[in-house]
């Protein structure tokens, strides 16, 4: 399923104060848990929907450890069967209001509204992913990064219906777009790149790995990751690359060069087991560029268009390398910005190079990972702003010196542009011409930022993104 999370402040349209008409309900019969509707055809629908948050509430909040959601003022916990802003989707609201200044987090409550046009068999999925937005709302509805919002709803999907995987066309749509990073999503994409994108919801592998590596495979990593996003006042600290540290007890980086070698291995002989259970359907990245050994005897230079985002990385393959011909890689571009460079054989064996001259003791095709770290001190709330490396890729290069680094390109490569282009990827890419109002399901969920800026385009594409 799509939701859309957009973190809002309290418009007069959106915000806890108004809620969709609703002209009866019922309740569940134990839990606090209240199902309206507006019109008396949709009132069978909330069957499926409190049975579903029953489950929810107890594989979310008793057995993972998400924190409750919060009730509001009659202590019921009110879901909508409504048409207004859905959009055929579904969306989260709440007043953005830290309700207890001093249990250490920015925690809300907050209502569901749910399409009665969403079908049936899709109902559970949509209920599961929006109710683990209440408890991201009972947490820190302060959090400005998107995909750790989507990311961690949608794992929570799998994580709640039996026989519920992640769904692979998203997943598909993270990895094709590996240069956004983590900390980027899909209006950046679109808003910045003409790119129509479910980067965010598709960001549920980077939560399913870290829970197979630093958790256990079950769930446990997602209350882990919020808990440590949480905190009191407006002040983003800690972050979301804080609270990666803190679940994977190792700094942000070493965590995020884990997952880009990752990355390379779904759908090959390589892949861990888990992502067969996962729905792993070919997920791994498409590499951007090819680079043979006749380039590489003539010395070749990368320089991908538009660059790369911190915690982001471009991929290419070198291919027939052997002992006799070892390929030499150098890795410059951008002022401070600190380059890590990662190649990974058809084994899964991965080699961590020196961006600042490596030689690589592994043979055949390989893929290799150049990754953005951002400068010294990066902060996931800084400006994301993308940096062209300048890779060099030879049999003989690190005796000679670089140039200025400032990741221009010498001309010669000819096939190094992003993944949107059919000459590196073999793959046409996604239409750019949609409009952003185009769409026949989607959610959001609607809060405010750290800082209490007012977001207002998500009136305009937090419900309006379209599904597939």
């Amino acid at each position: 399923m799509l939701c859309r999370t957009a973190a809002v402040a309290s418009l007069a349209l959106l915000a806890d104060g108004w809620r969709p008409v609703a002209t009866d309900h019922v309740d569940h019969a134990t839990l606090p848990v209240r199902c309206h509707w507006a019109d008396a055809a949709d009132a069978g629908l909330c069957e499926i929907v409190l049975e579903t948050v029953a489950v929810a509430w107890t594989a979310q909040v008793e057995v993972l450890g998400f924190a409750a959601p919060m009730p509001d003022d009659d202590g019921i916990l009110d879901v909508y069967l409504t048409t207004e802003g859905t959009e055929g989707g579904a969306y989260v609201s709440g007043p953005s209001v830290d309700e207890d200044p001093d249990d250490g987090r920015m925690g809300c409550h907050g209502y569901m509204a749910l399409d009665p046009s969403i079908s049936r068999d899709d109902m559970p999925a949509y209920v599961a992913h929006e109710f683990n937005h209440l408890t991201q709302f009972a947490t820190d509805f302060a959090e400005p990064t998107l995909p750790v919002w989507e990311a961690t709803a949608t794992a929570a999907e799998a994580w709640t219906l039996p026989d519920t995987r992640i769904t692979a066309s998203y997943v598909r749509d993270f990895q094709r777009w590996p240069w956004m990073g983590i900390l980027g999503d899909g209006y950046i994409l679109w808003d910045d790149h003409g790119i129509w994108s479910y980067h965010e919801y598709g960001a549920g592998l980077w939560i399913l790995h870290m829970d197979a590596v630093h958790g256990d495979g079950a769930g446990a990593v997602g209350p882990a990751l919020w808990a440590a996003l949480a905190q009191e006042g407006w002040t983003n600290e800690p972050d979301v690359l804080d609270a990666w540290a803190t679940v994977a007890g190792m700094p942000w980086e070493e965590a995020l060069l884990a997952f880009t070698a990752f990355r390379h291995l779904p759908g090959t002989d390589a892949a861990p087991a888990w992502t067969e259970a996962a729905g792993d359907d070919r997920w791994a990245i498409v590499p951007s560029a090819r680079v043979g050994a006749d380039q590489r005897a003539a010395g070749h230079t990368l320089a991908p268009e538009p660059g790369v985002y911190p915690t982001g990385s471009y991929h290419f393959t070198l291919e027939a390398v052997d002992a006799a011909a070892p390929a030499q890689l150098r890795v410059t571009g951008g002022e401070g910005i600190r380059w890590a460079l990662l190649l990974t054989d058809a084994a899964g064996q991965v080699e961590d190079g020196d961006p600042a001259g490596h030689e690589t003791a592994l043979e055949g095709t390989l893929t290799v990972a150049v990754v953005n770290l951002g400068p010294a001190g990066f902060d996931a709330d800084d400006r994301l702003v993308p940096t062209v490396p300048r890779i060099e890729v030879g049999d003989a290069i690190l005796d000679t010196a670089s140039d200025d680094g400032d990741g221009g390109g010498d001309g010669n490569d000819g096939d190094d542009g992003i993944p949107d282009r059919p000459d590196d990827t073999g793959a046409a890419a996604p239409a750019a011409d949609t409009p952003p109002g185009d769409k026949d399901g989607g959610c959001a969920v609607l809060g405010a930022p750290a800082g209490g800026a007012l977001a207002l385009w998500a009136l305009g594409l937090g419900l309006g993104r379209r599904r597939d």
